[in-house]
This record gives C-alpha cells, sequence and structure tokens, in this order.
C-alpha cells in the first residue's frame, strides 16, 4: 500500500450505508477503513441512527449519520439527507476524486442521491441475482459507474442482464480465519448446531427445526441456537414447543458479538438458500464450523463432502441425516470443517478485499483528479 503523504492527492470514498448494513456487513465496514488507513484515501460514512453505528468508523473516517427514512415523504427526505451530507463534505475543503460507494442495494436510493448532489461516481455493491431485473432498482444501477458483487454467481447475472455493458467485478468478501477448527474440538462436549437469519416465513429454520426433532431420541442433548429476528419466530417458537424441544431449541435474538457465539459451535445450518449473499457463511467456514447449507446457495467454491455439506433446499429428512453423519463420525466432519477455514484462508483474505477495493477507487478517480469536494450542485438537484 502507499504511504500516506501530505503532498498526494487524495480519493475522498463517501460510503453509505443502511439499518440492513450496518446489521449485516460491520466487519466488512471496518475491515475496509482499516486496510486502506495508509493509502491516500479518506472515508466518510453515511449510516443510520442505530446503537452500532458509532462503533464502524476507524482511523479518520467522519460519521455522518441520519434519522430513519420515513415511508411517507421519502424522496424529500433523500434530497434533504443527501444535501447535508454534501455541505459536510464541501466544509472539509479538500480536492480530490469524490466518489460514493453503496454498500447494499438498500442503501442506493440514498447513496444514488448523493452522487446526484455532487456529481460524483456512483459505486453499488450488489449482492441478489434478482436485482438486476428489479424495475425499482435498475435505474439506480444504470447510473453506477461501477457494480461489485460478493460472489460470481451475481456477476454473472448482471452479464447476462440489460446491464452486460457495464463494469462489474466480484470481490470476495474477507474474514479472518481462525488458527484452528471450532467443529468438535473436544470429545465430551454437548455437540452444537447454529444458525442466523432473518425470522421470516421460507427461510427453511422450520425444517431445521424439524430435523432436531428426528434427532432428539438419539441425541437427546443436541443443543440449536437460533439467532436473529423476525416476525416468524413466535410460530417458530410455537413449532418448538410442540415438538417437544423445549430445552433443545432456543431463541437468541440478535448478537452483538456474533462470531465469538458461532466460535462455541460445530455445525453451522443454512436450510434454505437466500437470493441474496449473506456473510455469516463465510465466518462460519472461517472459524472452521461443519457448513451444511442448500445447495442452491450463491456463495462461490462449496464442494460437496470437500468443504461444506450441501442439501436440497428446505429438505428436513436430508438436514436430519446430515446433522446425524456428522455427530455419528465427527473426525470426518471436523475435516471437512478445515477444509473450509483452509478455503477462506486461500480466497477470503481481507487483504485481497481491500487490494480490489483499492484498484476500483483507483481505477475510477484516475479521470477525476481534479475534482474539488466542494464543486458547484449539478442544476436540476433540488436543495432542501
Amino acid at each position: 500500500m502507499a504511504v500516506r503523504s501530505e503532498s498526494t492527492e487524495s480519493i475522498h470514498v463517501c460510503l453509505v450505508a443502511d439499518d440492513d448494513v450496518v446489521e449485516r456487513f460491520p466487519g466488512f465496514i471496518r475491515y475496509l477503513q482499516i486496510g486502506l488507513i495508509d493509502d491516500p484515501i479518506d472515508f466518510t460514512l453515511v449510516a443510520p441512527d442505530h446503537p452500532r453505528t458509532d462503533s464502524l468508523t476507524a482511523g479518520s473516517t467522519k460519521l455522518l449519520q441520519y434519522r430513519k427514512l420515513p415511508s411517507l415523504f421519502r424522496g424529500f427526505a433523500l434530497r434533504s439527507i443527501a444535501s447535508d451530507v454534501r455541505k459536510s463534505l464541501a466544509s472539509r475543503n479538500k480536492k480530490g476524486a469524490l466518489l460514493i460507494h453503496s454498500l447494499s442495494l438498500s442503501s442506493t436510493p440514498l447513496a444514488a442521491q448523493i452522487a446526484q448532489s455532487t456529481g460524483a461516481d456512483l459505486i453499488i455493491n450488489v449482492a441478489s441475482r434478482s436485482a438486476v431485473n428489479d424495475p425499482h432498482l435498475m435505474p439506480y444501477l444504470a447510473q453506477a459507474a461501477e457494480l461489485v458483487t460478493p460472489v460470481h454467481a451475481v456477476e454473472k447475472a448482471i452479464h447476462q442482464s440489460s446491464f452486460s455493458d457495464k463494469a462489474a467485478e466480484t470481490v470476495p468478501y474477507g474474514v479472518a480465519a481462525g488458527s484452528d477448527a471450532a467443529a468438535f474440538r473436544g470429545a465430551d462436549h454437548t455437540p452444537t448446531v447454529l444458525a442466523t437469519g432473518p425470522l421470516e416465513p421460507d427461510t427453511g429454520i422450520d425444517a431445521l427445526i424439524r430435523a432436531v426433532a428426528k434427532l432428539k431420541p438419539e441425541y437427546p442433548d443436541l443443543a440449536t441456537f437460533i439467532i436473529g429476528k423476525g416476525p416468524y419466530e413466535p410460530e417458530l417458537r410455537r413449532l418448538a414447543k410442540s415438538l417437544g424441544l423445549g430445552s433443545n431449541v432456543m431463541f437468541t435474538g440478535r448478537l452483538e458479538h456474533l462470531r465469538s457465539a458461532m466460535s462455541a459451535g460445530d455445525i453451522f445450518c443454512v436450510p434454505k438458500s437466500f437470493p441474496y449473499f449473506r456473510e455469516e457463511p463465510i465466518h462460519a467456514m472461517a472459524l472452521g464450523l461443519l457448513l451444511i447449507i442448500a445447495k442452491d446457495a450463491i456463495h462461490d467454491g462449496l464442494i460437496h463432502q470437500h468443504n461444506a455439506i450441501l442439501v436440497p433446499d428446505g429438505d428436513d429428512v436430508a438436514i436430519t441425516a446430515a446433522i446425524a453423519d456428522a455427530l455419528r463420525d465427527r473426525e470426518n466432519a471436523r475435516k471437512i470443517a478445515l477444509a473450509a477455514q483452509e478455503h477462506v484462508r486461500k480466497h477470503h483474505t481481507i487483504s485481497g478485499m481491500v487490494a480490489r477495493y483499492q484498484q476500483i477507487y483507483a481505477k475510477l478517480a484516475g479521470p477525476r483528479r481534479t475534482f474539488a469536494i466542494n464543486s458547484p450542485q449539478p442544476s436540476g438537484t433540488k436543495r432542501v
């Protein structure tokens, strides 16, 4: 990385987040800032007023918080926030290239408004294959100078869509791998299954609960932790209770230190594929848990019986068999978990992720080296 110099014209990146980003990708935001702290890149983080937001900044990053966007007059609120962000950027009185980086699809409307207000290029992180055909998102994707995806399946969907000529690049999510695999480290400890995600209908958590019920006669002490919140939680609790799993299935809500909780588990289960990328399976692999995951999941590099166990989507019979096989042959399960951890070390390094983003920022900033952050606001943008 380049050593920061006061005489070096900097790149200023405005990271735009919403509640979804703060909940799902806090590590990514911190890794990115820390990884580029010695480069001539400055950050501003635009994020919601959220309990976690204060912990997301690193180095000299400036935090700009906004209140939750109202459902009514949403457009007015977006323009107002964008105006405030532009004024804050201008007050820093720095010259160089300004880039607006939307960290999720749901934060893109605000990021696009800020980009329009400042005249800056827009980068969008796209973590869903269906986004390229979403009529609400397509205008924003068309506006972007660069689309960045966490997995090749999303990049492929972009190239096969009406955005085939758009610059798009896969940057694998970077995480820190543990020094040893968590799965079945001790011979005498109670085996533990973990699952995370929004507790909503059609996410497969009910299939996992039914699988645990089938396993209980042989493994009465099997502990399962469901981490997350959502409207379907009461229904899932009723299901667990009706199957006699009151002492086997625990609902924890959202956890502040998710990786610490995951490191105490043995098996991480994704019973049904999500239409978008989630970071938790990568963390599970990094920590050395046995990953049992729906075979249609969009994660890259998963090989059945090598670094993961792939099961049909939402199939409680297959999930039951996969967990039972792991509990009966813990040595093999641990071998698969170690292979998963090695996969992360090779393909999901933090340094590799940071280097790729540095290259993207530098590429887009090149033509805009003389851009001033306090340049005049483009005509047609409404001030609030």
